[in-house]
Protein backbone atom coordinates (compact mmCIF):
# COMPACT_ATOMS: atom_id res chain seq x y z
CA UNK A 1 0.00 0.00 0.00
CA UNK A 2 1.31 3.43 -0.92
CA UNK A 3 1.58 5.76 2.08
CA UNK A 4 0.69 9.43 1.73
CA UNK A 5 1.70 12.40 3.87
CA UNK A 6 0.03 15.73 4.47
CA UNK A 7 1.17 18.23 1.85
CA UNK A 8 1.74 15.68 -0.92
CA UNK A 9 0.24 16.62 -4.29
CA UNK A 10 -1.86 14.42 -6.56
CA UNK A 11 -4.95 14.70 -8.71
CA UNK A 12 -8.47 13.32 -8.62
CA UNK A 13 -11.95 13.91 -9.97
CA UNK A 14 -13.72 16.47 -7.79
CA UNK A 15 -17.50 15.95 -7.51
CA UNK A 16 -17.99 19.71 -6.95
CA UNK A 17 -15.82 20.91 -9.83
CA UNK A 18 -16.86 17.93 -12.02
CA UNK A 19 -13.34 17.75 -13.42
CA UNK A 20 -9.91 16.26 -12.87
CA UNK A 21 -8.24 18.69 -10.48
CA UNK A 22 -4.96 19.03 -8.61
CA UNK A 23 -5.24 17.90 -4.99
CA UNK A 24 -3.29 18.02 -1.76
CA UNK A 25 -3.38 15.53 1.10
CA UNK A 26 -4.41 17.19 4.36
CA UNK A 27 -5.81 16.34 7.79
CA UNK A 28 -9.50 17.14 8.26
CA UNK A 29 -12.21 16.31 10.76
CA UNK A 30 -14.84 14.11 9.04
CA UNK A 31 -18.19 12.64 10.01
CA UNK A 32 -19.79 9.47 8.67
CA UNK A 33 -23.09 7.62 9.04
CA UNK A 34 -25.23 10.73 9.08
CA UNK A 35 -23.10 12.49 11.65
CA UNK A 36 -23.11 9.56 14.08
CA UNK A 37 -19.39 8.82 13.65
CA UNK A 38 -16.81 11.60 14.05
CA UNK A 39 -13.19 11.04 13.02
CA UNK A 40 -10.84 13.91 13.96
CA UNK A 41 -7.66 14.59 12.01
CA UNK A 42 -8.30 12.12 9.18
CA UNK A 43 -5.91 12.22 6.22
CA UNK A 44 -7.96 13.03 3.09
CA UNK A 45 -7.34 14.21 -0.45
CA UNK A 46 -8.52 17.83 -0.87
CA UNK A 47 -9.38 19.66 -4.11
CA UNK A 48 -7.00 22.60 -4.62
CA UNK A 49 -9.73 24.56 -6.45
CA UNK A 50 -12.79 24.30 -4.16
CA UNK A 51 -11.27 22.86 -0.92
CA UNK A 52 -13.65 19.86 -0.87
CA UNK A 53 -12.57 16.44 0.37
CA UNK A 54 -12.48 14.26 -2.74
CA UNK A 55 -10.98 10.96 -1.55
CA UNK A 56 -9.78 9.05 1.49
CA UNK A 57 -6.56 7.05 1.17
CA UNK A 58 -6.54 3.41 2.29
CA UNK A 59 -4.19 4.22 5.17
CA UNK A 60 -7.02 6.25 6.79
CA UNK A 61 -9.46 3.32 6.87
CA UNK A 62 -8.28 1.88 10.23
CA UNK A 63 -9.09 5.21 11.91
CA UNK A 64 -12.59 5.16 10.41
CA UNK A 65 -13.14 1.56 11.51
CA UNK A 66 -12.01 2.38 15.07
CA UNK A 67 -14.36 5.37 15.23
CA UNK A 68 -17.28 3.30 13.92
CA UNK A 69 -16.56 0.53 16.44
CA UNK A 70 -16.43 3.07 19.28
CA UNK A 71 -19.71 4.63 18.08
CA UNK A 72 -21.41 1.23 18.11
CA UNK A 73 -20.78 1.07 21.87
CA UNK A 74 -22.33 4.51 22.40
CA UNK A 75 -25.83 4.62 23.87
CA UNK A 76 -28.68 4.47 21.38
CA UNK A 77 -30.21 7.83 20.46
CA UNK A 78 -33.20 8.83 22.55
CA UNK A 79 -36.66 9.53 21.14
CA UNK A 80 -35.88 13.26 21.48
CA UNK A 81 -32.80 13.09 19.25
CA UNK A 82 -33.08 14.31 15.65
CA UNK A 83 -33.64 11.69 12.95
CA UNK A 84 -30.59 10.16 11.29
CA UNK A 85 -29.99 11.61 7.84
CA UNK A 86 -28.55 9.61 4.99
CA UNK A 87 -26.87 10.95 1.89
CA UNK A 88 -28.62 10.50 -1.43
CA UNK A 89 -27.31 11.06 -4.91
CA UNK A 90 -28.50 14.28 -6.49
CA UNK A 91 -29.70 14.21 -10.11
CA UNK A 92 -27.43 15.87 -12.63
Amino acid sequence: MKRYKAGQKSQAICPNCVAMVPTTYAYRDRTFDGGQVHVPELLVQVCDQCDASVAIPAQSMPAIKRAKAAASYAPAPSADSPPRLTATASPR
